[in-house]
This record gives structure tokens, sequence and C-alpha cells, in this order.
């Protein structure tokens, strides 16, 4: 691992595209963390979280009822919008893809292994408004904490295991890219 780190930097233009995939990265979380507000202070939470609201406060779905739980999953769905596209045109502008349908098929592709994330962020969002009062202390703290501790974990195991995947080497280990 740590000599696949060492390669990446020392390869100008593997090092280049690390630093805009992280720049990438670090402006998606911002997205996230701004349409987390909007969207709880719109009233959009409010709106989806309304279909829920009858569901007994003990209940492990009473969780569908918190708005902020409904608006961080939205706001991470725009996120991820911006984070497909931004690499796309500049990270990985070299592999740059043009035509329309395979910009979908790919876009569907990356949708569904980011999945995940959105539901971490409802889960962690929505728990942590919950239990500590829904402000935007709250929601901006447990935001960090899906992301650090959630999921960059899971982004990780998704690319590494999932998506970067290949075939069988001679020694009957997976191969990566």
């Amino acid at each position: 691992m740590l000599g696949y780190i060492r390669k990446t930097f020392q390869d100008k233009k593997k090092r280049t595209r690390f630093v805009r995939f992280a720049i990438i990265g670090l402006l998606g979380f911002v997205v996230n963390s701004l349409f987390l507000e909007l969207f709880r202070g719109s009233g959009v939470g409010e709106f989806f979280a309304g279909f829920f609201q009858g569901i007994p406060q003990s209940s492990f779905f009473s969780l569908a009822g918190e708005p902020s739980a409904w608006a961080a999953a939205l706001a991470t769905e725009i996120a991820i919008i911006s984070n497909f596209t931004l690499n796309n045109i500049w990270t990985f502008r070299d592999h740059k893809i043009e035509e329309w349908t395979k910009i979908a098929a790919k876009f569907f592709q990356f949708n569904l292994t980011s999945g995940g994330t959105v539901i971490i962020q409802f889960v962690v969002i929505g728990t942590g408004t919950m239990l500590f009062m829904d402000t935007v202390f709250v929601r901006q703290v447990f935001l960090v904490v899906s992301v650090a501790f959630f999921i960059v974990p899971y982004n990780w195991f998704m690319y590494n295991v999932i998506i970067w995947k290949t075939g069988k080497g001679k020694n009957g280990k997976g191969n990566r890219a």
C-alpha cells in the first residue's frame, strides 16, 4: 500500500490527478454542507418527514420522520452529482466521458455505488439531530462524523473491492488497478 502511494506521488500525472480528486472531494463536502442547510431551512426536509410523522418515537423507523435526515439524504445526492460531473470534466479529463448514453450509464453506476453514502448520512445526521437537538451546529458536526468515520471507509471499500476490482491473478488473489 505504501509503495503504491509512494509511486503515485512520484508520478507527476498521478500526483496531479490525486490533488484534483482531493479538491473535488473537498468541494463535494462544501456542496453537501450548504445544501444540507438549504434543504433543512427551506422546508424540503419537513415535506418528506411529514409522510412518516405517525410512526411512534420508540420505533426504529421514527428516523424517517426526522426532517434533517431527509435534508441530509437530498444534500448528499446533490454532492454526488457535483462530484461525478467535476471529476469527469477535470480530474479524469484525459478519460472524459462525452457520449450522453455513456455518461448516463456511468452516472447510474457511480450513483449506485454512492447510494450507501445517502443512507449513511440519512442515519447519522438524523440520529444526531434526534439525540442532540436539530441545530445547524449538530447537523454540521454529524456531517463531519459521517464523512470521517463512515463515508471515507465505505468509499474506500467500494472503490477497492467493487469498482476497480479486476480478475484473479496467477496467485488466485484479485488484482487491483
